[in-house]
Parts: C-alpha cells; structure tokens; sequence
C-alpha cells in the first residue's frame, strides 16, 4: 500500500518542489520517509494516550516498513502490554533486545512481560541484565526491589535508596520502602517514608491503604 501510494504521489505536478515532480524515485523515497517519522509521534501518542489499539496498528505499520529497528519491536510490544496480551509483548521485547542489546530499558520491559506472563524467574533474569547494563536506571533498581523483597529485604532496601537518591519522587520506590520497613518492624521510619509520598501525590490510595494498614504499628 505504501509503494502505491509513493507511486500516486509521484505523478501529482507540484510546480513549487525543489526537484522535479516526475522523479518517482526521489518522490517515493521522501514520501517514505516523511511517513515513518510521523509514524512515530503517531505511535507514541496513542501509547500516552492508552490507545493501545491505535498504537499498535501504528507501530505495525513502522514494522512493515523497518523490521530490523529495535524500537519498532518495543513500540508494538509496548502495546500488546496494554492490551494485556502478555505473551507476544514477550516475543517483540525479545527481539528488541537481540537488535539492540545494551539497551536496559528494552530488558525492563521483557522483564515486566515475562513477568506478567507467569514466567517470574525468567523476568527476574532480565531485570538483572538492565540493573548490569545501567546501574543507574531508576526502574531496574525498583523492579529488582520487587522481586527480593520478601527473600532479602535488606538487598531490597539497599536499592531502593539508591533508586530514591537517583530519582527522590519515585512514588512507588518509596512506598515499597516504606512497606518493608513496617515488615521489618520499623514503624516511625515506614510512616515518614509514606508521608513522603502523600507530599507528593496527596490523596493517594495506596499510601493510605498502606498507613491504615499498620495504624496499629509500634
């Protein structure tokens, strides 16, 4: 459909083109272009959006036209995550990964794929390989705390603050700190790191849930 329609362009006369309108070649080659980066806004404002059909009929389209870009492969599993089809977000973010293996954002979304999936070991696998890629990414350092914590909750704590120093308004690496403190048996330190959340997003349910939760803590 794409090539039909560089075809149709081509042979529109546009006396104002800085080359010559019967270059079909040139045409095609622009209008491709033209068409895969807006392909991109497309596909990520529909994704901002939670249009996650519109997003992946838009991230198809960027396969159909560059199967061997990484991206392409995360925009369209990005979408078949928020369609909770678990399993293909699992493929595309394989695949990402093999195109573009440094990339420690890809391997926390398979990670969480996986994950969702039911294949629990294997995302912890691959949280792993984000938190070595990029020790400084602020979601591998949470995603890891949520797979420890409850084995190894000081290993949890240890990279939630380093998560927090990085990034001190991750709401949910301090609400997860503030959890572990209460199970831990530190109640004063867990209320103070809740309260920090409420200071960001008053009102928020689940820091209420977590501070009704253990009112009874000391």
């Amino acid at each position: 459909k794409s090539k039909a329609m560089a075809e149709k362009i081509s042979t529109i006369t546009d006396t104002d083109a800085s080359m010559p309108a019967d270059n079909k070649i040139m045409r095609s080659v622009l209008f491709k272009g033209r068409s895969y980066q807006s392909l991109m806004s497309k596909v990520m404002g529909a994704l901002r959006a939670r249009r996650f059909d519109q997003a992946l009929k838009w991230a198809q389209r960027r396969l159909d036209v560059n199967d061997k870009e990484a991206s392409n492969y995360a925009f369209r599993g990005e979408a078949y995550l928020g369609l909770k089809r678990y399993n293909l977000a699992v493929n595309d973010f394989s695949k990402a990964a093999e195109l573009d293996p440094k990339n420690a954002l890809i391997f926390i979304k398979l990670s969480r794929s996986l994950t969702l999936a039911g294949r629990i070991q294997d995302g912890f696998k691959e949280i792993l390989k984000a938190r070595s890629l990029d020790p400084k990414d602020v979601d591998a350092r949470y995603y890891f705390a949520t797979y420890v914590w409850e084995k190894d909750p000081q290993s949890a704590l240890r990279d939630l603050r380093i998560a927090l120093r990085l990034d001190p308004d991750h709401l949910e690496a301090r609400l997860l700190m503030a959890k572990i403190l209460f199970v831990l048996g530190e109640p004063t330190k867990a209320r103070a790191e809740a309260r920090k959340v409420l200071a960001l997003s008053p009102g928020y349910s689940r820091a209420l849930g977590l501070l009704n939760d253990y009112k009874d803590a000391k």
